[in-house]
């Protein structure tokens, strides 16, 4: 005699895409001989997965015994219930089969996948633009909403798309976030920016935020502010005017100024209280240049000593 029946211990399971839903079958051989009883699903969706696990089990005469199989949904497959009709057949006569149908609960899955662009670093006044994308790792159309965050008291704001809006499962979308350095900005200063993505469902137990960040520094810049206490100073013949330089550091660090005088005409001089500075970071310092008028000058007369 061969008879084979089986029937689920457990009959409804409830996952997530790409999470085995467990299912106990219990298999009989009411035969009067040993038996290998095979399990297939006869109705598997696409790309659906039925573990090779427990799919072929003797069993002895007038026995029974339970296993466990398990179905797996792919990523991004829809939220419902699907029923998998699961068939048991005899290895003595494929004319003996038994069948039994299974539920999988594929429930709504939350997720987002945020990735930043790489490290950027510019100069002062100028603006980076970040680039995030996010991707919708979950099941179903989900809101997302994004805020930025930077480390810094720079300008930054989120340009080129809604700080809301609706993503579709497997769908990437960019988010550009601008980020201005501030005048004089220390060399080599990092901020960092954070992107949040909120979804799911707001306000309950669903609602999820994933984040990414990365690193904008500050490159090098070298500037110089020169100014005069006046443009034109007169004098006599013979005599000195003295006039007050300031130079001014409005660079992004520390720096080191030379300076040079052009050549006067023939009887005028020109000399400078100091030819090297040392200035910090957003230092100023003052010298003087001493102008000695040419002895044979005339009224009017005038040089441009720079």
């Amino acid at each position: 005699i061969i008879d084979i029946e089986i029937e689920a211990v457990t009959d409804e399971g409830s996952v997530i895409p790409e999470e085995s839903a467990i299912f106990t079958i219990d298999l009989q051989n009411h035969g009067s001989i040993f038996d290998y009883v095979s399990l297939e699903a006869t109705n598997l969706p696409s790309d659906w997965v039925l573990a090779d696990e427990n799919l072929t089990t003797r069993l002895t005469k007038n026995s029974s015994k339970n296993v466990n199989i398990s179905i797996t949904a792919p990523q991004y497959f829809p939220e419902g219930d699907y029923v998998i009709t699961i068939k048991g057949t005899s290895s003595r006569d494929s004319r003996e089969n038994s069948y039994v149908n299974v539920t999988v609960t594929i429930l709504r899955y939350h997720d987002f996948d945020v990735n930043a662009s790489a490290n950027q670093s510019d100069t002062p006044r100028n603006t980076m633009y970040v680039e995030f994308y996010i991707t919708n790792q979950g099941n179903y159309e989900d809101r997302y909403d994004l805020e930025a965050f930077l480390d810094k008291d720079w300008e930054y704001d989120i340009v080129g798309s809604t700080t809301t809006g609706l993503v579709d499962p497997d769908e990437t979308i960019m988010a550009v976030v601008e980020v201005t350095i501030p005048d004089k900005e220390y060399w080599e200063t990092t901020a960092l920016l954070r992107l949040d993505v909120t979804g799911g469902n707001y306000g309950t137990d669903d609602e999820f935020t994933k984040s990414n960040s990365t690193y904008l520094s500050v490159d090098l810049e070298r500037r110089l502010q020169i100014s005069i206490d006046a443009s034109q100073k007169l004098q006599l013949p013979g005599e000195t005017i003295t006039f007050d330089i300031t130079i001014e550091n409005i660079g992004n660090y520390e720096d080191n100024v030379t300076l040079e005088l052009n050549s006067l005409d023939e009887g005028w001089s020109s000399s400078l209280s100091s030819y090297y500075l040392d200035l910090d970071h957003l230092d100023s310092k003052t010298v003087q240049l001493t102008v000695t008028v040419g002895s044979d000058s005339y009224v009017g007369d005038f040089k441009d000593s720079t």
